[in-house]
């Protein structure tokens, strides 16, 4: 007997797409994924470059604005307190003459360590800078500024003359040194000053002052020095020393900008940096900016006396005579009046390399725009040029060096400053030195 072939039911039956079927499936997947992450690859390089570029623009005149404020703030309230020295005759005391330190040695060298000492702190120096601060391509500066509210000129110390770590001073200023009253935790700043043409000065600590209760008003006003330091100064007999009130802590201020140096921690390397070197606290680097990778720095001197720069020198003696920090802090007030201005260049970074030359090797647009992101065909980087584009013509114009990155991603291409696949910027400024132009001692 043959039984009926019978059809199984429709839900028992397979459903669904084969092997085959999936693997198209997932190979068109693939294939748009690719396209896709191609087209976000080369949106996000075309972002990352724009955002890049303009990072490097901000952080350049952040940069300019900060270092060009302290440099030109530099001198205000010193230089103001000079008088020609006519080596002579006895006459006022004033920073000028400032060339010892307290036991009388000479001022005759200067580093950009040995600046942070109070005995290199006492010079009216508007700005003093350090080529290739410790062995790096940048350079660094100090500036100098002083901020009493009231007396910025030397004030007569009175008898009996101070000799001893905590002796009291008592000097003849009626508000110079009472609004705010200094304290040990913001101590006062100033420059006693040795008025028997030794040229010896010490710069002092003040924890407090306290008016002469006398009525009427002396005008007196007793000092009382920080008990760790003396003034170490002494003084001849009826020759009255002097002492410059340069003002409350933070507004006395000796402000050093460096790029972090291969020394320093890795947060601090290509990182411009600020130190305030007159602190009772431990010398703590401030971070300005991020990715600046070269600063330079020149003084503008005028050699024949005319009030018009006419030389541009680094701080060695190739130029204009010698401006090394050496010979800097002996200049006389003369001397130091003929630094009429500084100038200031920078070289900023990207955040992040363009890679997309790697990325994208078979765009030709792009490719000849990377041109100048690759040693060879990268335009030389150049700071303080002119029109003639020469060494010759441009008096110390500086070729920032360029070389090869170890690695796409790695931006180090030391001893060279310009690494490929980087973009950089350049920004420069020129700074009157402003403050000297009040001084007494100038028509």
């Amino acid at each position: 007997m043959v039984r009926p072939v019978c059809n199984p039911p429709r839900s028992a039956r397979q459903v669904g797409v084969s092997l085959i079927e999936t693997m198209v499936g997932i190979l068109i997947g693939l294939i748009v994924i690719a396209v896709i992450y191609n087209i976000l690859s080369v949106a996000d390089g075309y972002r990352r470059a724009t955002v890049g570029a303009s990072d490097a623009q901000i952080t350049g005149l952040l940069t300019q604005f900060m270092a060009g404020r302290d440099a030109g703030n530099g001198g205000a309230g010193i230089m103001m307190s000079t008088s020609t020295w006519n080596g002579t005759a006895a006459v006022p005391s004033d920073l000028a003459n400032c060339l010892k330190n307290e036991a009388g040695a000479p001022l005759t060298s200067a580093t950009p360590d040995v600046i942070t000492t109070l005995d290199y702190a006492v010079r009216p120096i508007p700005v003093i800078i350090f080529e290739n601060y410790h062995g790096g391509p940048s350079d660094s500066f100090v500036s100098l500024s002083a901020g009493a509210a009231h007396v910025i000129w030397p004030v007569d110390i009175m008898a009996p003359f101070p000799v001893a770590a905590g002796d009291p001073i008592t000097v003849q200023s009626p508000n110079g040194f009472t609004v705010p009253l200094p304290t040990a935790a913001a101590p006062y700043w100033g420059i006693a000053m040795a008025n028997d043409l030794s040229g010896r000065c010490k710069a002092l600590k003040l924890t407090n002052a306290v008016p002469d209760p006398t009525v009427p008003a002396t005008g007196k006003v007793t000092l009382t020095q920080d008990p760790t330091a003396a003034t170490g100064v002494s003084y001849a007999a009826g020759d009255p020393p002097r002492l410059l009130n340069l003002g409350p802590q933070g507004l006395a201020t000796r402000i050093q900008y460096r790029i972090g140096v291969p020394a320093d921690p890795i947060a601090e390397r290509d990182v411009l940096l600020t130190t305030d070197l007159l602190t009772t606290n431990a010398f703590v680097p401030v971070p300005v900016a991020h990715n600046v990778v070269l600063m330079k720095a020149q003084y503008g001197v005028d050699t024949n006396g005319d009030g018009i720069i006419d030389c541009w020198t680094p701080a060695d003696a190739s130029t204009c005579g010698d401006f090394s920090p050496g010979e800097v802090v002996k200049f006389t007030l003369a001397q130091l009046n003929r630094i009429l201005a500084v100038r200031i260049g920078v070289v900023v970074r990207s955040d992040e390399p363009d890679l997309r030359i790697l990325t994208d090797p078979f765009n030709t647009e792009l490719q000849a725009e990377a041109r100048a992101l690759k040693s060879g065909t990268r335009p030389p980087v150049v700071l303080f040029n002119c029109s003639a584009n020469t060494s010759a013509a441009c008096q110390n114009r500086v070729v920032v060096p360029a070389g090869l990155g170890a690695a796409p991603n790695y931006s180090p291409c030391v001893p060279a400053v310009i690494c490929d696949y980087w973009r950089y910027r350049t920004y420069e400024s020129i700074i009157p030195l402003r403050n000297a132009i009040y001084a007494a001692t100038i028509p």
